[in-house]
Order: structure tokens, then sequence, then C-alpha cells
């Protein structure tokens, strides 16, 4: 099929990463630079990765994201900015629809503006739902969230789509499943809290064991992210699953840990019978942006020697 040959002839790319100082943000920087592109860091706090440039500034302000791409002109604008954890988006929708919603606006209407070639968006599995009919999800899936984090992931989407059909911006939809290898201090997700309750010889409440995840490893979710600005399309919108391809179970995933570590967890069983859950058709991200994600047992063997536990 043929493609857009606009990034086609182009080595050397200007990118914006918005919410760059994230859990994701440090190794998507890193990709980026690795790959030859001058980058330029947006967030309220510094990234733990230097860019070529950093501003700090909030995307909840229109004008503030407005200033950066009139004194920048980038190529491409990747946004990684979300409250991804879902407690936290349901004790305060307005706060999560300010985050998750509003920002992705205020970045969609300023490259819409300043003639941004391509507009890069992390979203989330969460905007397939709980309950879906099968459990090998591809793009083609109806979306049917069950919570507030992914109605407003895919009212992002939506906004994206309009942007794409009505000004002719190039969007990557990019949905994440279950990224897993945070710092310890930092991460929400379960794999970092069991690995940090198993460190500290805590009592583990395992609800939903036997739930089914994707578990993708965030290295291979970064350069899936900064793959997403160089590929061709042959259409201005493109939404692709990221994720390993693999269905785990929970428990699975606290025995992994549990295996690399070479220690024993102390854990109590809730809600044995839930088995919802599904994973990710990934032929589309292994076609468009050659990712082979790793194995869960090698991604959290990687995981946990990078933050030095083992």
């Amino acid at each position: 099929m043929p493609t857009h040959s606009f990034w086609e002839n182009m080595a050397r790319r200007s990118v914006i990463v918005f919410g760059a100082a994230g859990f994701i943000g440090e190794f998507v920087l890193r990709h980026l630079k690795q790959r030859g592109h001058y980058v330029i860091a947006v967030d309220i706090v510094d990234p733990k990765i230097r860019a070529d440039a950093f501003i700090k500034a909030d995307a909840r302000s229109a004008d503030e994201v407005r200033r950066i791409l009139t004194e920048y002109s980038p190529d491409a604008v990747v946004n990684l900015i979300g409250l991804p954890h879902i407690p936290s988006c349901e004790r305060n929708p307005h706060l999560s629809y300010e985050i998750n919603v509003r920002t992705a606006h205020n970045i969609l209407e300023a490259a819409r503006s300043f003639g941004v070639k391509r507009y890069v968006f992390t979203s989330s599995a969460a905007v397939y739902g709980e309950h879906v009919d099968k459990k090998a999800v591809d793009e083609e899936t109806p979306t049917n969230p069950t919570s507030v984090y992914g109605w407003h992931k895919l009212e992002a989407e939506i906004e994206a789509k309009a942007y794409s059909s009505r000004y002719g911006l190039e969007a990557v939809i990019l949905r994440l499943f279950n990224v897993y290898g945070a710092a310890l201090e930092r991460g929400r997700d379960a794999a970092t809290i069991f690995l940090r309750k198993i460190l500290n010889n805590e009592l583990i409440e395992v609800d939903g064991p036997y739930k089914v995840r994707d578990f993708m490893y965030v290295e291979d979710a970064a350069l899936a992210i900064a793959k997403s600005i160089e590929v061709g399309m042959s259409t201005n919108y493109e939404v692709i699953n990221v994720g390993s391809g693999k269905p785990h179970t929970i428990i699975e995933l606290l025995q992994t840990i549990e295996e690399k570590l070479g220690m024993r967890a102390r854990y109590t069983i809730k809600n044995a019978d839930n088995r919802t859950g599904y994973y990710a058709v990934t032929n589309k991200m292994k076609n468009l942006l050659k990712i082979q994600p790793r194995e869960l047992s090698e991604g959290i063997g990687a995981w946990l020697k990078r933050i030095g536990v083992i």
C-alpha cells in the first residue's frame, strides 16, 4: 500500500514529547535520541533523561502549549500525558478529564494551528472495557470502557480521529496493555506492587489471580512509541495495539517475579472465580513498527536487573 513519503525522506525529525518525565517518558526520550531525532521534552517536572531541550509547562494550559509549538515548530508531537491510575480517576473524574482529555485537546489544536505533521497518542487497552467476547483483542474489537479512565482515553482518541479526518493531521493511536518496568518508588501497577511487597516481606492480597492480562515490558513499549513517528502510513489515522501478544494470569505474574528474585511471596487469594480479561493481537504492531516484544520471564528479568534487585 502507498505510504506518506514525508517521513520516509527524513533521517532526523524534531519531536516534542509531552509528559516526558513520566514512567514511560524517560525510555521514550532515550529511544528517540538514540534514533537521531531532535527531542524537546515537556513536563511539569524535570525528566531523568536529558533531551535536546526541556520546557517546564502544564499542558492543561492551551496558551502554554501554543507557546511551545510556536517556539519549536516540531515535525511530530508525542502525547504521553495521562492519569493511568483507575481508582484515582474514579475518585476524581474532573481531574481525570483535565489530564486525560483536556491536555490532548490543547495539543491537537496547537498541532493543527502550527502545521504539525504527525501526532502520536498513548491510549490504553482500557478502551476495550473489562468484558469482551474474545480473549484475543484486535484493533477492530468494539470499544466499551467500564471505567472513567477508559472513557476519557477513548474520548481523546475520538478527538484525534476528528482532527485527522477534518484537518489532515496524521494520528497514530497506541493502545498500551499493562506496561511494567517502573522504578520501585514510582510504580502503582501490579508488578511493582508485588515486587515491593516481596522485598519487604509484606502480605500480598491477590485479587482475581486468574484474570487474564497482557504484560508489556516498558523498553518494548517505548520503542514502539519512538518508531511511531517514523512509520509510513497508508491513511491519516492508525490504531495499533501495543502489547506482548501473550496471555498471562495475575498469579503467573507473581510467580514469575518470585522465580526471578529467588524469593517466596506471602499472599492470600481473593475472587478466585474472576477469569475476565484479554490480551492483544499484535500483528499490526509487528508489521508496521517491527517490534518483537519480550516474553514475560525475559522482561521481568531485564527489569529486575535494571533496577538492581538481582
